[in-house]
């Protein structure tokens, strides 16, 4: 109901399913409430209130055709045990705001009877945001919290951690010391973000006792793996004491302001409200122990906003992503270049004759065969540094790579953005090139339903470009077997893992490994011809030669 193309306006909320879906949980049961009277009985939880779906409110839906002119009410009484006289009033207001992405909800609770009542109750909602993407499954549930230093911080729990979450506390949203702001469901393009108003006088909402995701497996199949089951967040109310019916303190209000619309970071800075209270961490990117959330978010962020520059001049975001590969793979090119040098001079020492030789002449001593290696790399100018340096661009460009493929596999512009008008016309998704009924493949599980030719073009990039590669020489037989098994395991494990990936991220990837293939070709030919220049003796072979070519100046017989 909120999936707009990149370059469309929001859309009018005016559908009573979009509330309806996310405030609601599988079995109808919108809240769970509890109450006790003022002689302190036990407080009975009443699990099992019944309220109507939105959806199939046909009265409800008539007043939300006219959002943003009347609200839509609806009124639930609450019966005590044994009882026919409600003793509780519950009212919830919700206010769509036309051409936004905003709604407004009010939740009311009324004490009916002549005795003070304790009241409580518990909030599922938001949820119900689905999947997107075939095998792709980013939902997630987000709590957003304002540390001590006043600086927003988010936590998550995904759908994966929430099916193996064995206690309650497994499933909290909290971060330590922090005032809470917002909870949030999204999945890889959308989020519905529920902001708990903070009442009057107050600066953040004290009303939240506790907050939580919450999974969701209506099917209740053991392997919770038949594609139904969902997260969702869970509110707790702190319980407040009511006065007698027509006190002035016999009604409670609470108030959440709903947003349900795209992960855009545009958007969201764009908008004052949005970016206070940061909506941008609903947007999330992948990350590794070596690149955490603090280095990839920024890279990624910068790279969304290039690919929206260049698809200024170039309407095409299939292009885009090739010419921004280009584009990473050029400016690193002087840091891959000068680490592919130092590898292959530590390489070829390492296969030569002498070092060979002296390898089997101390095969049953290590240690000394160690030091002698030692000492000849170092008399041609080589150390093991130079496999450590060799690698070390590698490791500085895993950063931008990582952020590079989080970008594109997140950016929402992707979602229904074509390449070719007769291929990959949604890089949001696979490229299926041929489609037939889906077909379950032995082991794995996955279901095939189409021939999708870019993870193929993938396999073939990995070919060329690790058969340009510099590969460091095995020191067994057994080693070199298992380089060997690497290298055949890359070409076919990975199309495989990527088979069913989004059309954009393959066409990255594949560009990449092209490109990559490309520059290692430029990269061998010019260690070729400094090999050659060095057999000459036009240069001096040492690592402070910078990869450049020299020819030795000749020294004067007479100095002045």
């Amino acid at each position: 109901s909120a999936s707009p193309s990149p370059s469309s306006s929001p859309p009018v909320l005016n559908s009573a399913s979009v509330v309806g879906q996310i405030f609601k949980n599988p079995q109808n049961n919108i809240n769970s409430f509890y109450f006790t009277a003022k002689s302190g009985q036990a407080e009975t939880e009443l699990d099992n209130l019944e309220i109507s779906d939105y959806a199939n409110d046909a009265a409800l839906q008539a007043v939300w055709a006219k959002a943003g002119t009347d609200d839509a009410v609806r009124n639930t009484a609450i019966k005590d045990a044994g009882s026919d006289k409600p003793v509780l009033k519950l009212t919830k207001i919700f206010d769509i705001l036309p051409n936004t992405y905003v709604m407004h909800c009010q939740m009311s609770v009324e004490n009916l009877s002549p005795k003070e009542q304790k009241v409580g109750f518990n909030i599922n909602g938001p949820l119900g945001v689905g999947r997107e993407g075939v095998r792709t499954d980013m939902r997630k549930a987000i709590g957003a919290f304002v540390n001590s230093q006043g600086n927003i911080q988010s936590t998550l729990i995904d759908l994966r951690k929430a099916r193996k979450a064995e206690t309650a506390e497994d499933l909290r949203l909290n971060i330590a010391n922090g005032q809470f702001l917002w909870a949030a469901v999204s999945n890889k393009y959308f989020a519905a973000i529920a902001v708990p108003l903070p009442a009057s006088g107050e600066q953040y909402s004290k009303w939240i006792s506790d907050k939580s995701a919450r999974f969701y497996n209506p099917d209740a199949d053991i392997k919770s793996s038949s594609g139904d089951e969902n997260i969702g967040v869970k509110f707790k109310i702190a319980a407040k004491s009511l006065a007698p019916a027509g006190m002035e303190q016999s009604k409670v209000e609470y108030k959440f302001e709903v947003y349900l619309g795209p992960k855009d970071k545009r958007l969201f800075d764009n908008n004052d409200y949005y970016k206070r209270m940061g909506f941008v961490h609903v947007i999330d990117f992948m990350t590794c122990c070596i690149c955490p959330a603090s280095v990839i978010r920024p890279l990624a962020f910068f790279i969304m906003w290039l690919m929206n520059v260049l698809y200024s001049g170039i309407p095409n975001y299939g292009i885009v992503i090739i010419i921004l590969v280009f584009i990473v793979r050029l400016v690193l090119h002087p840091v891959t270049k000068a680490g592919q040098v130092r590898m292959s001079r530590f390489t070829k020492i390492l296969s030569s004759p002498e070092v060979q030789e002296i390898k089997k002449k101390y095969a049953k001593n290590r240690t000394e065969m160690q030091k002698r290696i030692s000492e000849f790399q170092k008399s041609r100018g080589v150390s093991p540094a130079d496999a450590f340096f060799g690698m070390l661009p590698m490791m500085v460009q895993m950063p931008l790579w990582i952020a590079l493929w989080s970008s594109v596999n997140s950016s929402i512009d992707l979602r229904g953005a074509a390449f070719l008008p007769f291929w990959i016309t949604d890089l949001s998704v696979p490229d299926a090139l041929i489609t037939w009924s889906p077909i379950t493949l032995p082991l794995l599980g996955w279901k095939i339903s189409s021939l999708n030719l870019l993870p193929l073009l993938m396999g073939v990039a990995f070919h060329l470009q690790q058969k340009t590669m510099p590969q460091q020489p095995a020191a067994t037989p057994e080693a070199a077997q298992q380089q060997k098994m690497m290298k055949v395991m890359m070409l076919v494990l990975f199309p495989i893992m990527l088979y069913s990936a989004p059309s954009g991220v393959s066409l990255y990837i594949m560009a990449s490994s092209f490109a990559g293939a490309i520059e290692q070709n430029i990269i061998r030919k010019h260690i070729r011809e400094k090999e050659e220049a060095e057999s000459h003796g036009l240069v001096e072979v040492t690592a402070k030669t910078g990869g450049k070519v020299k020819k030795k100046k000749p020294k004067p017989f007479i100095k002045y």
